[in-house]
């Protein structure tokens, strides 16, 4: 950080629907933040980690940024992420813990696109952060840790895949523009998560409960 996008980039990403960019974010900030996130799911689930089933790590991995900020709330991220989205103004919609354990089934179970699994209508896109190393990493994963994937809301995305190896940690954080409301979107596991946030399904997205990261 900070990157300049080249025209080269822009057509990659158009073509593709998918970039990648190493050292979004340093190694050791990576480290510190999946050491801390493993924590937090340990206190959102009262148990230690390793004693937890994927989906129960996966429940407990939403909206991570309300404790802990650090790098979904990147402005630097969300400003390259604005420019590549071709967006005026981005909010955080949500990110999402992804851990493995063992080599083990994916929570969410097939290829789904991120809108798909979002009830936010509409999202512009997000970023999956490698936040382990790997020396074998699976398809469409960042290939070193603080590289960062920059998704497309239509790219279909093989979920599973980042299932397959073990003691993996990625964060994928996900904007929306300044206009976006709360829908009903069955596939997205958390679909009812912001009604306990006092929102119901149709409201507009609220600078208090998603503070806007490019203005």
């Amino acid at each position: 950080m900070p990157f300049t996008l080249t025209k080269d980039h822009q057509f990659f990403y158009s073509k593709n629907k998918y970039i990648e960019f190493e050292e979004v974010f340093s190694s050791e900030t990576c480290t510190s933040a999946k050491e801390l996130l493993d924590r937090l799911v340990e206190t959102r689930l009262k148990k230690m980690i390793g004693s937890r089933t994927p989906d129960e790590i996966f429940s407990a991995g939403r909206d991570m940024w309300r404790d802990y900020p650090n790098l979904s709330l990147s402005r630097p991220a969300a400003q390259l992420a604005a420019e590549l989205f071709n967006a005026k103004q981005l909010r955080i919609a949500f990110d999402q813990y992804l851990r493995t354990l063992q080599p083990t089934n994916s929570p969410l179970k097939e290829a789904y696109t991120l809108q798909q699994i979002s009830c936010f209508q509409p999202i512009v896109g997000g970023l999956l952060v490698r936040l382990t190393p790997d020396a074998h990493p699976p398809l469409m994963t960042p290939r070193s840790v603080g590289s960062a994937l920059f998704l497309s809301p239509d790219l279909l995305v093989p979920w599973p895949a980042l299932f397959q190896n073990p003691d993996q940690a990625f964060l994928l954080i996900v904007y929306v523009p300044l206009r976006s409301r709360y829908v009903l979107e069955p596939q997205d596991p958390h679909t009812h998560a912001l009604k306990k946030l006092g929102y119901g399904f149709g409201d507009s997205i609220q600078d208090a409960t998603h503070p806007l990261l490019v203005r």
